[in-house]
């Protein structure tokens, strides 16, 4: 996608983490606002929740310094996502809650963006990882790149994409993916 249209198309308040790669490139992770505010309720004991009430339209700075840690680890997570090609030890620059703040690339820098849907308690939201299509172009094998792009184009025969699927298919197979699961909870009282 193209840059300054993606941003152009966020709401306001729609917090942004934006981190650097490297050197030369940087990106950033939007966020639903109501499932942030979610990620917060349930860092301070709560159910995950969103806002109760709709006009709030920000983040405290204590909110935002107890957000650092889970969005840390969440970069954490990322870099470790790309060891196979790449080692990347990802930066942490800023939270922004303003998209029309954030410039990174020119506007018509593409962009290609990763939409993951999260649920946090009862709040489900989306979580969008934004990368410039000039790093990735950089950082994947020249052959795996060649592979997506026969694979997204319409022009591949049904034995190319015959070859290159298992490919795919072994590598998503062996993603780690961490899993946590709740038996029961109860609150007990003292006496």
């Amino acid at each position: 996608r193209n840059y300054g249209n993606y941003l152009n198309n966020l709401k306001e308040p729609t917090p942004m983490l934006v981190f650097r790669l490297d050197g030369d490139h940087q990106a950033f992770l939007d966020i639903d606002f109501d499932l942030t505010f979610s990620i917060f309720d349930k860092l301070m004991g709560g159910r995950g929740l969103p806002p109760k009430d709709d006009s709030r339209n920000y983040l405290t700075d204590l909110e935002r310094a107890i957000l650092r840690r889970p969005l840390s680890r969440i970069l954490g997570s990322y870099g470790q996502a790309w060891q196979e090609f790449k080692p990347v030890e990802p930066q942490w620059e800023s939270l922004e809650l303003n998209p029309n703040a954030v410039y990174l690339y020119p506007p018509t820098e593409n962009m290609v963006v990763t939409a993951f849907q999260i649920d946090v308690g009862t709040t489900q939201g989306i979580l969008n990882v934004v990368v410039p299509a000039r790093y990735l172009k950089a950082s994947i094998p020249r052959s795996s790149y060649d592979e997506f792009i026969l694979t997204r184009g319409g022009g591949a025969s049904a034995r190319q994409l015959a070859s290159v699927t298992p490919i795919f298919a072994t590598k998503i197979g062996g993603a780690k993916v961490p899993v946590a699961m709740s038996l029961g909870r109860a609150e007990l009282l003292f006496r």
